[in-house]
């Protein structure tokens, strides 16, 4: 059975939950979710964006 739990962190309980959590290896799943703000790019945006930039570049200097 899969329980999926919300932990604040930023509480001293959440905080010595994480803690105590962190100690298993096998069997926990630790997925970091929070919203990102508006205006900032997630990682995979980011990296999207720059493999354009460098294809374009590259191609613009006749390497590609």
């Amino acid at each position: 059975m899969i329980h999926t739990v919300k932990i604040d962190e930023s509480t001293i309980n959440g905080k010595k939950l994480m803690k105590e959590v962190r100690r298993y290896k096998k069997g926990v799943t630790i997925e970091n979710s929070f919203v990102i703000p508006e205006g900032y790019m997630t990682g995979e945006e980011f990296e999207k964006r720059v493999i354009e930039g460098l294809q374009k570049r590259l191609k613009e200097n006749g390497y590609l």
